[in-house]
């Protein structure tokens, strides 16, 4: 079991992150950061869509004590803005934030679209984010490139998926339709599951039965996400959900 790690230290790495302009929000950041800082020694990560490092500084932090980890962040950092149409070029100002979280030893930039950069990659992958483009084709061809380089054991988790349909069609197809995952949950807009090895078809009709059900209600919670409640009842959902996923990776 990973030690909880200490207030002053995720105090520090919220600091820095509400510096970056992104979209993920701190329980989202917290939770890559518990997961990345389970992997085990020599852990490969890869982020599909890094914008701007928010997502890559809570992914780096995880493992800013297993040295020998790696974590590939992929993105051609020219893309569409992710709720506008216009153009950015992002590569400076997420070399500038990586700097600033002192990770530059640990984050290696791979400059280019996620298909073009997983016709090259050839090493096996213990967490994969994806957070790239966010219609379902683009979030599919991600799924679909990089779920083959998965080690038994690793962690996929999408962003945005219950709140964009793409990705979301994209989760549920991959991840919460297969018996090969299991684990599988939600956390704010995040959809994520455990790859394992083939298994016996028990296990596999277990696994699947589960992932169902936990795609209906994360259905059902990203349609009430639309509808208006107290915040103070917000909160307390919320919250509850959190503590949850959190014990489950201490005890996975």
């Amino acid at each position: 079991m990973v030690k909880k790690p200490k207030k002053s230290k995720i105090s520090g790495i919220i600091k820095i992150t509400k510096q970056i302009d992104g979209w993920l929000s701190v329980q989202e950041g917290y939770f890559l950061y518990r997961l990345s800082r389970g992997l085990p020694r020599k852990a490969v990560i890869v982020e599909i869509g890094s914008w701007k490092g928010k997502s890559t500084v809570w992914l780096g932090n995880g493992i800013r004590n297993n040295p020998e980890a790696k974590l590939f962040s992929i993105d051609p950092h020219y893309g569409d803005r992710k709720n506008g149409c216009d153009k950015e070029d992002t590569y400076s100002e997420f070399k500038k934030n990586i700097r600033k979280a002192k990770l530059v030893e640990t984050v290696t930039l791979i400059r280019k679209t996620s298909e073009e950069a997983g016709k090259e990659f050839s090493e096996k992958i213990d967490l994969l984010f994806i957070d790239g483009g966010h219609s379902y084709e683009e979030a599919n061809s991600d799924f679909t490139v990089w779920s083959k380089k998965l080690n038994p054991g690793a962690w996929v988790v999408f962003h945005d998926a219950t709140i964009l349909p793409g990705p979301w069609k994209a989760a549920r197809d991959g991840i919460f339709f297969s018996p090969r995952y299991r684990s599988t949950g939600m956390l704010g807009s995040m959809v994520f599951g455990r790859f394992t090895n083939p298994q016996a078809l028990n296990r596999q009709a277990t696994n699947l039965l589960k992932n169902l059900i936990t795609c209906l209600f994360t259905s059902i919670y990203a349609r009430m996400r639309k509808i208006y409640f107290p915040r103070a009842l917000r909160n307390i959902i919320r919250k509850f959900n959190f503590k949850r996923r959190v014990n489950q990776l201490q005890n996975d």
